[in-house]
Parts: structure tokens; C-alpha cells; sequence
């Protein structure tokens, strides 16, 4: 079976990502929203957490010419997870 990738935001960054996608449902308002909202899915025992920093973040959007949103954060996070391997 196939692990899932699955954005580990690390509190002290989750600010930072609010900034960047000051719009994006998926983000939540708050790091404990967050973490309520995806905590099923960072528990599965298949599924690899990949931690991804606000300025990585940043720097790859500004490579692909994209506007910052949770799917291209998920990109990032299976991008890194490809290149660790």
C-alpha cells in the first residue's frame, strides 16, 4: 500500500502560513484547527508527515509563478518526500 503525504506544520510557523493564505479553508484559523481538522489523517499509520518552513514555502511558489495555497503546500510536502527517497 502506498503512504499517503500528508503537510506537518509546526506550530511556531503556522502564523506564517496564515499570511501566506490568509483565505485558505483548509489552513483553519488557528493551529489547533488545524490540527483538529487533519489529526485523523496524521495518525493513520500509512500516511508520512512531511514538514514543510514558511520560506521554502514561499521560495517554491515563487518558482512555479503560483499564489500560495494548500494544494501547492501539498505539492512541496510530495516533492520532498520523492527527493528524501
Amino acid at each position: 500500500m502506498a503512504r499517503r503525504i500528508r503537510v506537518l506544520i509546526m506550530p511556531e510557523h503556522f502564523l506564517a502560513f496564515r499570511k501566506l493564505m490568509p483565505k485558505d479553508e483548509r489552513l483553519g484559523e488557528t493551529y489547533g484547527e488545524w490540527m483538529l481538522r487533519h489529526s485523523d489523517e496524521l495518525a493513520r499509520r500509512e500516511t508520512t508527515q512531511v514538514a514543510v518552513t514558511p520560506d521554502e514555502f514561499e521560495s517554491y511558489c515563487l518558482q512555479l509563478g503560483q499564489v500560495p495555497s494548500y494544494s501547492v503546500l501539498e505539492a512541496l510536502a510530495a516533492k520532498k518526500a520523492r527527493e528524501a527517497t
